[in-house]
């Protein structure tokens, strides 16, 4: 029996010891982040991105290819690839078609500075470290593409302005020639913020979505006259929008009928990033339960890492 123990023993001390061995190893094929800068880079568009992360700490891209490497000669001779894309239509918890996108660069060193500049001054102080996104892919044009059911062919839905996903964030600067920076950076927050809130648990917006829960999406059971007297009547229920859909490219609006939650969160983290308090208080003074949730949304943000 000694014997047995003694062997049993001399197992266990074996096998800690290996556990603790194991516990100090370091992987020799961690995988690499192909959003940094090659710290060999000497370039100019290097440095700058490179500046932008130590500064912002968030990785800055001016095309959609992370990587491009030589995999060797196929049967025919010809050298083939490895690429990988920035793909931000792809989200593993989303039910929706999914999209793509295409992309139109920056060319000019200078305007690439000047996109910089726009983000820098115009986004980045309304975001907290821990709220802004993990790239930022800044271009000229960007058009959409959405999925068929067929799951091959896809429909071009049109330029974008900007599109928010799980790890990138991309902007279409050619926007800014064509109205307010200012305006243009409030609807880019107001996606950024969109994708947050959608990240967050029901507890956590519950503070807001109480006030409409057992309304969203359900006939009021009555039709007003109009468009204004509709808006009317969601306002003195607590929306700001009314409730609607897409048809063969067109939104359709159903009077009487109460927005959904999506629509609602949406709209109000519009209302609280491109209106002041003062604003607010103006136009919807007069309606109690919106006010109450513009507070509310307020303060969800601002634990969000919202800066105003």
């Amino acid at each position: 029996m000694k014997v047995y123990i003694l062997v049993l023993c001399s197992l266990l001390v074996l096998l800690f010891y290996a556990c603790d061995k194991d516990d100090v190893l370091t992987p020799s094929n961690s995988k690499e982040n192909y959003y940094a800068v090659d710290s060999s880079a000497t370039d100019s568009v290097s440095i700058l991105r490179h500046e932008f992360y130590q500064r912002d700490s968030s990785y800055l891209l001016f095309n959609d290819t992370l990587r491009h490497e030589v995999l060797g000669k196929d049967n025919s001779g010809n050298i083939s690839y490895f690429i990988e894309t920035v793909d931000i239509g792809y989200s593993m918890t989303s039910s929706t078609m999914p999209e793509k996108y295409v992309y139109n660069y920056i060319i000019p060193f200078k305007d690439k500075k000047a996109a910089v500049a726009f983000v820098d001054s115009c986004i980045i102080p309304h975001l907290s470290t821990k709220l802004r996104p993990f790239s930022f892919l800044l271009v000229n044009n960007i058009t959409g593409y959405v999925s068929e059911d067929d799951g091959i062919s896809y429909t071009n839905e049109g330029a974008q302005t900007y599109v928010v996903g799980d790890r990138c964030a991309a902007i279409a600067t050619s926007a800014l020639n064509k109205g307010s920076s200012s305006d243009f950076a409030k609807s880019i927050l107001a996606g950024i913020l969109m994708k947050k809130i959608n990240a967050q648990s029901s507890s956590t917006l519950e503070v807001f979505t109480d006030y409409s829960s057992s309304l969203y999406g359900n006939s009021s059971g009555s039709s007003p006259s109009s468009k204004a007297a509709n808006l009317v009547f969601m306002e003195q229920s607590g929306f700001i929008v009314a409730y609607s859909f897409t048809l063969m490219g067109y939104s359709v609006e159903v009077w009487g009928t109460y927005p959904t939650q999506s629509a609602d969160l949406s709209s109000f983290v519009n209302l609280v990033t491109t209106k002041t308090e003062d604003e607010v208080k103006s136009q919807y003074g007069g309606y109690p339960i919106v006010m109450e949730k513009y507070y509310s949304m307020k303060n969800i943000l601002l634990n969000l890492g919202y800066i105003f």
